[in-house]
């Protein structure tokens, strides 16, 4: 299977006259907005049994709009624009490969993971309305016990090797990431967590989402240590800046990765 472009931009810019709507759903979440004199009106909804790999518009306001979650938002004269723009999810990701990966001693490698985008929306030029998660993600804790650790999304991944296996998907951005086991043991991948959080956020030319790269390196004689590539690896790669961190690194810190993972599945939430 070779590399797949997006047919389009998946997260559009609508433009309405006054008293018009517009409607699409993308991954698992439909979105209508309407446009009056004075306001904007947000319905969205997320169905957990839907994730739709492209955009998809809809024509018609929906008739059972008591099921949806709704916003409105006022101006003095309404914008007649209301971009819809990608950005990464709040929390860092759990993956779990469906199947455990082992990598030998002194071997590297590059996994692609996806996760699922948000979606922020703004009037025109103006500051950020809501943000809307394009799936409705499990948690799952990341930690030694209860006390210790991080509130996380979790996500099952099939931890591509080649990015030329990898499949497009509207409402996913692309994680490249390097494991370069200079240990001397087997170093096996059955759980790995992304810091998105502190990740940028590009487009390529075929409308396809990356982040930011990380690369983890595990030794016989210290904690498993994970650092972002260099922001050049993206420029040269033709990718343009989107979006960028939640939050701001610690140059110092060392992310715990792949230890101290606890399944709290029964206490999804």
């Amino acid at each position: 299977m070779t590399e797949q472009a997006l047919k389009f931009d998946p997260f559009p810019i609508v433009r309405l006259a006054s008293a018009r709507h517009a409607g699409f759903r993308i991954g698992a979440i439909s979105v209508y907005v309407r446009r009056q004199p004075r306001d904007w009106t947000v319905a969205w909804r997320l169905d957990r049994d839907v994730d739709l790999d492209q955009f998809e518009p809809a024509t018609e306001w929906p008739d059972d709009l008591e099921l949806f979650e709704t916003a409105r938002f006022g101006f003095a004269e309404s914008p007649p624009e209301l971009s819809m723009r990608p950005v990464l999810g709040d929390r860092s990701y759990v993956v779990e490969p469906e199947i455990p990966l082992s990598i030998p001693p002194g071997q590297a490698i590059d996994l692609y993971v996806g996760t699922a985008l948000w979606m922020a929306l703004h009037p025109d030029a103006g500051p950020e309305l809501l943000q809307l998660p394009t799936v409705r993600p499990s948690d799952t804790w990341f930690g030694e016990n209860t006390r210790s650790g991080e509130l996380c999304y979790v996500a099952r991944t099939k931890a591509r090797t080649g990015i030329e296996e990898f499949e497009p998907r509207a409402n996913r951005a692309i994680t490249p990431i390097t494991i370069d086991n200079l240990s001397t043991k087997p170093f096996t991948v059955d759980h790995l967590k992304i810091p998105i959080m502190l990740l940028e956020l590009y487009r390529d030319s075929e409308n396809r989402h990356w982040t930011r790269g990380l690369r983890a390196t595990v030794r016989d004689d210290r904690p498993t240590e994970i650092e972002l590539k260099p922001v050049a690896d993206a420029s040269d790669r033709g990718w343009s800046q989107v979006g960028t961190p939640r939050q701001a690194m610690d140059r110092n810190l060392i992310l715990r990765t792949f230890d101290a993972f606890t399944d709290l599945s029964a206490r999804l939430i």
